[in-house]
């Protein structure tokens, strides 16, 4: 086998050398949390290419993050050198964006087509609910985005879900994804979905495109594949060639995303569709302690869609699990910024190795609070990311019109940024002139600008400085680096002016985020040399994910959901909010299937952790109107084992004096309790009984249509308590789901569920 096969090996369990020297033909990995699967995955590619005398251009590999494609890269790279170059190793989309820019012309594009990210398709679509007369109180641009994305992970058209709509909107819904389709061709741009589907399209109407590939890529490598929706498997299969060369590397236990169109039966079914399949199970963790991992089983055992798998490890015992039950979030707060002080000035540990976690990201505001108090550094991970902020937004928005003057949203985000007298009438005139000439939107400024059209005399010269400015940087471009390019831009726009001459506090900072994103472009460019073109810079930036975001070296305390956590590790993790109805989350009530994914999510959270646990729950958490109300423990709390754990705290003494209630729906383990706060006794909770209600109260149902003052339309989709404590949680349109006090929401009946399901 030589030196560099036995350096391959090396260091290997017996299930990874077996796995990484598999023989050809499907294979699948079950790859417990922790159990080394980049490793092998790195390994395997090595294998193929110095001892199997694959060339690594006849290897695509694909996974969900491009943090992750880079570290299996650069692993592989570090093994082979130079005889690594040419793999395929790319996210699911990167590698789509790589096909469809070699064949744009299949799908009725230019290779410099644009990407639009969740902004830029809600953007879209409210423009087109205008054209359609869609009634946002009826029907918001929220919901039909969200149609869209449920049948793109699906392979289908978005018309296909007409169904959804309110019945009296269903032909403009219709009418409104084939406007979509339209305006998102001729804009040249794809949205993300879009990536998928379109690619999938492109090889099934040209049989010589998917051949090639076919021919191409002699072996197919998935990571994460419990998360791959049904247009990915899809994708995979149109790729796979006679030959069926694929290894899929993943774990059940693990998938937590079902609500973005994730499909666990993907890898459960594997071997109904690949009968021949070689299984191999990855079963030893070297990342937790015993504790935590009899902790992770203990939990993940209750669900009973799954692949039976016990994980091991041969690390130590270590310490217990320690739980604390708040009185409310302003003690769980404080308890976990006490917390986190501790294990930095007593335990040794630096802030990055402490990561918090949540279900939702409204809980990250407390203890945001708490740990400002404390000085201790923190990073909050999934917020408002950094290239979401406006003024990023708006110089990404002016480099995109460079590459692509097709945009018509890029061009309605800058025209007039800063202010210059173009407003949204002007807008609407230039892309209409465009679309009747069939020509690009700076085109249609240049011409407009020139005096075609029927603009006012005023607006054609600002229009057409405007398409003037637009040019001279495109020249510019063609002979410049990307970050060079980017700063011109900008201070030609007179962006930078307008800014400095704010005296706005925000605005100095959004100069300043302004230079870290030339800063980010030159980073680019130093480590792609050759490679750094601005469409490159461009692609990178519209496929980045939240946990490509997150910087391992950053010496900060971690704040994220439970979902952004996944693929990440620290020494120390607290995990706050574990309470029926938050974590699992009361959606999931009505559902086995979201339960179980729910108590995933649980799994997910107790596996990132290397060393110590810490769990809480506040016997009262505050609602809307700052109204607090009680609590019940999460089912998941009771799956522990008592030998695990250690509950400390001033409210230790009331944990085993809590009341039993109904034991939650799909729960195997033992009954749900309701927390009790120290000092203070309420009544538990029933069903919403309406008989009860205060006559003030509005007569709500399941699904129905309500309005509110400050967070608009939204759909009912859960009752609870009755008199004085009757609340609703209503799924808001902008603004999420919230759970509301009924006696203080000023809830407006709007509609019945029969007139917008």
């Amino acid at each position: 086998m030589g030196d560099v096969g036995e350096l391959i090996l090396q260091n290997l369990n017996p299930a990874q050398r077996e796995a990484v020297t598999a023989p050809d033909g499907p294979l699948l990995v079950f790859a417990g949390a922790g159990s080394g699967k980049t490793r092998v995955l790195t390994r395997r590619i090595a294998y193929l290419i110095a001892v199997r005398d694959v060339h690594p251009s006849e290897i695509l590999a694909v996974t969900f993050t491009n943090k992750a494609a880079d570290v299996m890269r650069g692993r592989v790279e570090e093994l082979l050198g130079r005889h690594a170059m040419g793999m395929w190793i790319h996210t699911f989309h990167g590698a789509c964006v790589r096909i469809l820019r070699s064949h744009a012309e299949r799908v009725g594009r230019k290779p410099g087509f644009s990407i639009y990210d969740e902004a830029d398709q809600q953007t879209l679509l409210k423009e087109l609910f205008g054209v359609c007369e869609i009634d946002t109180d009826v029907f918001a641009v929220r919901q039909a985005a969200y149609l869209f994305d449920q049948a793109k992970n699906e392979a289908a058209d978005p018309a296909t879900l007409a169904s959804h709509a309110p019945p009296s909107l269903r032909e403009k819904y219709v009418h409104l994804c084939q406007l979509y389709a339209t305006r998102v061709r001729e804009a040249n741009a794809f949205d993300f979905g879009d990536l998928i589907v379109e690619t999938l399209r492109l090889l099934r109407e040209n049989p010589e495109v998917r051949d090639g590939y076919r021919g191409r890529f002699r072996h197919l490598l998935v990571d994460e594949f419990q998360d791959t929706n049904r247009a990915q498997d899809l994708l995979i299969d149109e790729l796979l060639g006679a030959h069926r060369n694929l290894m899929v590397v993943g774990d059940d236990d693990q998938s937590i995303y079902r609500w973005r169109g994730a499909r666990i039966q993907n890898i459960l079914d594997f071997e109904k569709k690949f009968p021949e399949a070689k299984v191999i199970v990855l079963g030893t963790n070297y990342r937790s302690t015993s504790r935590i991992l009899q902790a992770a089983d203990a939990v993940i055992k209750q669900n009973r869609g799954r692949k039976p798998k016990t994980l091991d490890t041969p690390n130590p015992e270590g310490a217990a699990i320690q739980r604390f039950v708040a009185d409310d979030e302003y003690d769980e707060a404080r308890f976990v910024a006490r917390t986190a002080q501790e294990l930095v000035t007593r335990r040794g540990l630096r802030p990055g190795d402490i990561a918090v976690f949540y279900r939702t990201n409204a809980q990250s505001r407390m203890i945001e609070e708490k740990l400002l108090e404390t000085g201790l550094p923190y990073v909050v991970i999934g917020g408002t990311r950094f290239y979401d902020r406006k003024e990023v937004k708006d110089a990404l928005g002016y480099l995109r019109l460079l590459i692509n003057p097709n945009d018509g949203v890029a061009l309605g985000r800058v025209i007039n940024v800063p202010a210059r007298n173009i407003g949204p009438r002007t807008v609407e005139r230039i892309a209409a002139f465009a679309q009747e000439k069939a020509c690009d939107v700076v085109a249609a400024c240049r011409r407009v600008g020139a005096g075609e059209g029927e603009l006012p005399t005023g607006a054609r010269g600002r229009v057409a400085a405007f398409a003037q400015l637009i040019d001279r940087a495109t020249t510019f471009a063609q002979e410049h680096k990307p970050s060079v390019t980017a700063g011109y831009v900008l201070r030609e726009a007179g962006y930078i002016a307008a800014l400095e001459a704010s005296k706005k506090v925000e605005d100095k900072t959004r100069l300043e985020n302004l230079a870290e994103l030339l800063k980010a472009i030159e980073d680019f460019e130093d480590e792609n040399e050759d490679e750094a073109t601005l469409s490159l810079f461009l692609e990178r930036v519209s496929l980045l994910s939240d946990p490509d975001l997150y910087d391992e070296r950053a010496n900060a305390i971690s704040l994220m959901t439970l979902h952004a956590a996944k693929g990440l590790e620290f020494p120390a993790v607290i995990m706050i909010g574990l309470e029926d109805g938050l974590l699992p989350h009361s959606r999931s009530k009505e559902s086995p299937a979201e339960f179980e994914e729910e108590r995933r999510l649980c799994y997910v959270g107790i596996t990132r952790t290397k060393e110590r646990l810490f769990l809480t729950a506040a016997a009262m958490r505050r609602s809307f109107g700052g109204v607090p109300m009680p609590t019940r423990l999460s089912p998941f709390w009771f799956d522990l084992p008592p030998q695990l754990v250690e509950d400390i705290g001033s409210t230790r003494p009331n944990v085993s004096a809590f009341t039993t209630t109904r034991s939650t729906a799909f729960s195997s383990g033992p009954t749900t309790r309701l927390i009790r706060p120290r000092e203070e006794t309420i009544d538990p909770l029933f069903d919403y009984d309406e008989s009860q209600d205060p006559a003030d109260q509005p007569k709500l149902e399941l699904l129905c249509r309500v309005r509110h003052p400050h967070f608009g339309p939204g759909v009912v989709t859960h009752l609870a308590g009755s008199g004085q404590l009757a609340r609703a949680t209503v799924r808001f349109d902008k603004f999420g789901e919230k759970t509301l006090i009924l006696k203080y929401a000023n809830l407006q009946y709007v509609a019945p569920p029969s007139e917008h399901l």
